[in-house]
């Protein structure tokens, strides 16, 4: 089933950042910019401007939502090394993917990690979950893994320099002080979506050392002047899912223009991707559906879609987006809520609220037109106790006018609106 990614930047009442289950992605970086990372929201935390990291040329990997977009990170010397911040986390798991192309590095892995976690705020020496490359042959290569220690565990296959491959890191908040574990995937196709049953390396864990007060910061590492590896595509999320998400919506917005409401958004990329759904209903009502919306099947490309919903009535409404695959499997987004103004074609007198009051209440009225008109209150035997409106009554305006009946004893009174377009009465009661 496909996931939406959680970046929501909405117009009404729901704002959430980066990364939205439509809230759970942690950190997306597509490089998406030219130059120096540290320039880039990155920042250096080791050997600052020397050999900095730059961009190079984007990565490409059939299946992987990241895929072509941007530029990549170059890890290319011995030097500056870089680290960027994401929401922290204390429990559950923290999965980091990206994809990786490596073109040299030593036939030896002891220290040769280009890729691993910290906390938030960056610690400099608490570095675990350490991402490793080797070099096997004159053309193979190994990647690695390791809690802590500068010695990995590495795969037992081989895999090709120059080649792309998507590598998934795993972390797993146990509790305790020193349980916490890591998992390496390595996929040389595309990435499954659901977490497959075993990793290429793990779970490991190191007894001697400690685990991270919190997961809140990945890091990008130069440790070689011949090293040779490109980095992109970074995803860091909570759930498997959302690193594989097929359908990434990073823009859903509402706004109101008189009776219709404007829907629009947004789908960073696509896979198997049939449409929308778009569906409504009343605060107190069940849900219809719309209209569906065809979507662009599979794309590594931003899609902006729309629809205008042309409401009877005023009040509030609430949307969501029924997202379809292609084999029939669905999700459906967060919901939103959109507010309609009242007209008089609405309301003609509502009913005063609360009823019964002791001692306030509160009586709404609209004309169609604007006009002349008085609200007065009368007890049983028509004699007049208050006069709560005597004036000009904007046409097409909600009026809403207070009543405190403190002087007044218990019972029931009538309230009437007269105006030239029409009189109309109805019955309060006042409970002391």
């Amino acid at each position: 089933m496909k996931t939406f990614a959680r970046c929501f930047a909405l117009l009404l009442l729901l704002h959430l950042p980066p990364g939205s289950r439509l809230a759970a992605q942690l950190l997306v970086e597509n490089f998406t910019f030219s130059g120096e990372l540290s320039s880039n929201g990155w920042t250096a935390h080791s050997g600052a401007g020397t050999n900095p990291v730059a961009t190079t040329a984007g990565l490409s990997f059939a299946g992987y939502p990241n895929s072509g977009i941007g530029n990549a990170a170059g890890l290319l010397n011995n030097g500056e090394d870089v680290n960027r911040l994401f929401a922290a986390a204390t429990s559950g798991d923290v999965y980091v993917s990206c994809m990786v192309r490596v073109d040299d590095v030593p036939t030896s892995a002891a220290s040769a990690y280009f890729l691993h976690l910290s906390q938030s705020p960056f610690n400099s020496i608490a570095f675990r979950g350490k991402v490793f490359a080797q070099k096997s042959g004159s053309t193979g290569l190994q990647f690695g893994v390791s809690f802590a220690d500068n010695t990995p565990v590495l795969t037992g296959v081989d895999y090709a320099l120059g080649s792309v491959y998507v590598l998934v890191l795993k972390y797993q908040i146990v509790a305790g002080a020193t349980n916490d574990q890591v998992s390496l995937y390595v996929f040389a196709g595309g990435v499954p979506e659901l977490e497959p049953a075993t990793a290429t390396i793990g779970p490991l864990t190191e007894s001697a050392s400690a685990d991270l007060a919190n997961v809140g910061s990945v890091a990008l590492r130069q440790f070689n002047a011949s090293q040779r590896i490109v980095v992109d595509g970074i995803r860091v999320a909570a759930t498997w899912t959302e690193l594989a998400l097929p359908v990434e919506l990073c823009a859903f917005q509402s706004s109101v223009h008189g009776r219709h409401v404007e829907l629009a958004w947004e789908t960073a990329s696509e896979k198997n991707n049939s449409g929308f759904s778009v569906e409504r209903k009343s605060l107190a009502g069940k849900w219809n559906a719309l209209c569906f919306v065809n979507g662009h099947g599979t794309s590594n490309t931003v899609n902006s879609y729309s629809y205008s919903d042309a409401v009877n009535a005023g009040g509030k409404y609430i949307y969501r987006l029924k997202q379809l695959d292609n084999d029939g499997k669905f999700e459906y987004s967060k919901e939103v809520e959109a507010s309609v103004a009242l007209l008089a074609s609405d309301y003609t007198m509502a009913q005063n609220y609360p009823n019964p009051f002791n001692p306030t209440t509160n009586i709404r009225f609209a004309l169609k037109n604007t006009q002349y008109a008085t609200l007065k209150v009368y007890n049983l035997i028509g004699q007049e106790v208050a006069t709560l409106f005597d004036g000009t009554a904007i046409g097409g305006e909600m009026i809403t006018v207070p009543f405190d009946a403190s002087r007044l004893t218990t019972g029931t009174y009538i309230y009437q609106l007269k105006s030239a377009e029409r009189t109309e009465a109805k019955r309060m009661t006042l409970v002391k």
